[in-house]
């Protein structure tokens, strides 16, 4: 179910409940566009290649940084 973020603060009880024991809930700040934690949580799986290829990644600031 999706609900607007105004509607989801005054049922917050509710959307936990639902989330819990029913299917996940989406919460926006506008209708129709979920937003990008939303993508980030539930949005399309990373296959093996690219998760290897983050982690496989430099850690290691690409310039000087002062601080």
């Amino acid at each position: 179910m999706e609900w607007q973020l105004q509607d989801a603060k005054n049922q917050l009880s509710k959307v936990v409940q639902k989330a819990r024991h029913e299917v996940r809930q989406i919460v926006t700040r506008r209708v129709g566009r979920p937003s990008l934690v939303d993508d980030l949580l539930f949005g399309p799986g990373w296959d093996d290649v690219l998760a290897k290829d983050v982690k496989a990644r430099n850690k290691t600031p690409n310039r000087d940084v002062a601080f």
